[in-house]
């Protein structure tokens, strides 16, 4: 593809014109290190800490930040009915030395983009006002779990706070402005179900008296129970001609969800609190007929769990263990709704979404963003800096490219967006392509020329929203982490433009979480990249690039 042909002059020249070069002091007033350094989570996974643990929440949240591509660790004690800590703080001490427990682990903490600290704050924990003026630009959650906001306990120091979370809906009303984040849980692939023979029902206090146990024990003396034994320590068993009551305490994580397995039927709690607990998400996410005592006004949807109270315990629980017909469908409703509510994917992506918010309150739009990146050009290749974690994550994401580019036919192509021609380079040098760059930076486009000799003279000035090329004047169309630096409006007239330049792929790798689409942190937008090529005609293919990086690649071809 000849240089006249591809390019005209004028649009080079006119591009310089209506977008001259201006200094960082220009954006908004805002700091470009810290613009830089805080939208590197973009880029990169978050590092999150979770600091103490209450029935596993901590565990799952990290387990499934860490399944969507971040870094997450919990901070915690260990303790039997938990699963282990990846951060170990010592056993049960008075305050202030359980304070310096946490600081002492000066790593962690400086390693963490966001400290997500569970069961609220109380009056003598000044750790987290020194740890907020120690590290203004992590983002730090407060998650409230319970007694900590009924009682007021934990609701000390939250300024400290950019987000609060509240594990269950009726500690909203203690923090006005947090939000409600569902009790994450693991959604194992094949339910247990409703075990075949005599029905097991099973009650897996944390305290008795809280949970309503001993109003348990007394329904089930009253359906005709004829014996107690206690066949292993923590487990209290009752029977009587029609089903068996097991009552779980104390015991490890996993074997309480092995002995719940067992169950047809899962008694939550029954008290005034009008909430569902841990048990029930875990009971219905087992496929288990769930009982509770729950307000319904609480929650903004219905719920598939049979309610009760103390009045209403022992004559809904015999007519249940009477009609096992509906049981499995009762299940079902259960998993099915956990798989909306409380996935631990699902969950953790709000969590993910709240972080960024926190992260991004400053915001570039339109011309803002243009002078933002035209500031940044001069020194945007002194960024990549060798032996950084930034260089092997460029260095993965540039090898997926090209192995993805070897399936595609092509003989010319136009990179969006070449900055220095650090992946212009590697595509020349993989496929001799005739190749044409365009950047808005004339600083960039000066190091590509150096950068890519070969490709000197067919670079140009120009912005991706108006492209100077030749309706279907090349096979390839590539933008690599550009798209995602362009808003809405901004983002569908480079993919029309995109689409009109090209004979018949376009490729793209930009940032892609799809519980971010639509959502802005700075000068970073995930946007509905399916839509937008499916909007132009075009037949897309989504390719995580997984490794160190959130990107994904996105391969439209003309159909």
């Amino acid at each position: 593809m000849g240089e006249k042909t591809a390019l005209t002059n004028l649009g080079a020249r006119r591009e310089s014109r209506e977008h001259p070069a201006v200094g960082s002091s220009d954006v908004s007033g805002l700091s470009r290190r810290n613009l830089n350094r805080r939208s590197e989570w973009s880029q990169a996974c978050v590092r999150i800490l979770h600091i103490r643990d209450f029935a596993s929440v901590a565990r799952n949240l990290a387990d499934a930040q860490t399944a969507l591509g971040h870094r997450a660790r919990v901070m915690a004690r260990r303790e039997r009915i938990v699963e282990a800590p990846d951060v170990v703080l010592p056993a049960a001490m008075d305050p202030i030395r359980a304070q310096l427990a946490i600081v002492r682990h000066q790593a962690d903490l400086r390693a963490a983009d966001v400290l997500h600290i569970h069961g609220g704050i109380s009056r003598t924990e000044l750790v987290w006002p020194f740890l907020r003026r120690a590290f203004p630009q992590k983002v730090f959650v407060v998650q409230l779990h319970g007694s900590d906001a009924r009682t007021g306990m934990g609701l000390h120091h939250l300024a400290v706070a950019d987000r609060v979370f509240c594990s269950t809906p009726d500690l909203v009303r203690f923090v006005p402005g947090s939000e409600w984040l569902p009790n994450p849980v693991s959604v194992p692939a094949q339910p247990s179900g409703i075990p075949p023979g005599k029905a097991v029902v099973g009650h897996f206090p944390t305290r008795r008296a809280i949970k309503g146990t001993p109003l348990i024990l007394d329904a089930f003396r009253g359906l005709g129970a004829t014996s107690q034994s206690n066949p292993e320590p923590g487990l209290t068993r009752l029977e009587n001609e029609t089903a068996v009551l097991l009552v779980v305490e104390d015991q490890p994580h996993a074997r309480a969800l092995e002995i719940m397995d067992r169950c047809a039927l899962v008694i939550d709690q029954v008290n005034d609190l009008g909430i569902y607990s841990m048990v029930a998400v875990e009971g219905m996410a087992r496929g288990k007929v769930v009982f509770s005592s729950f307000d319904p006004g609480l929650y903004p949807f219905p719920l598939p769990i049979v309610r009760l109270s103390p009045e209403s315990l022992g004559p809904i629980l015999e007519k249940w263990l009477q009609e096992p017909a509906p049981w499995t469908a009762r299940g079902r409703e259960g998993r099915d709704f956990v798989e909306r509510v409380h996935r631990a994917e699902r969950v953790a992506g709000q969590t993910l979404r709240a972080y960024y918010r926190s992260l991004g309150r400053e915001k570039l739009l339109g011309a803002e963003l243009k002078r933002y990146w035209k500031a940044r050009g001069p020194g945007y290749r002194g960024e990549f800096i060798p032996g950084t974690e930034r260089i092997e994550r460029a260095a993965f994401g540039e090898k997926v490219l090209i192995d993805a580019l070897r399936g595609l036919e092509f003989r010319s192509y136009v990179e969006v967006g070449c900055g220095f021609g650090r992946i212009m380079k590697r595509v020349v040098d993989a496929f001799a392509p005739d190749a044409v760059g365009v950047d808005l930076s004339l600083d960039q486009l000066q190091e590509a020329r150096e950068y890519v000799p070969t490709a000197a003279g067919r670079l140009a000035a120009a912005i991706a929203e108006r492209l100077p090329l030749r309706d279907q004047s090349a096979d390839l169309v590539l933008a690599s982490e550009v798209l995602m630096h362009l808003d809405p409006e901004q983002v569908a007239t480079a993919i029309h433009e995109m689409t009109r330049v090209t004979r018949r792929y376009i490729v793209s790798v930009d940032w892609y979480e799809d519980f971010m689409v639509g959502e802005q942190v700075i000068h970073n937008f995930v946007h509905d990249y399916p839509a937008l090529y499916a909007r132009e005609g075009l037949s897309v293919r989504h390719v995580p690039v997984g490794g160190f990086t959130l990107h994904s690649m996105f391969i439209a071809e003309r159909r």
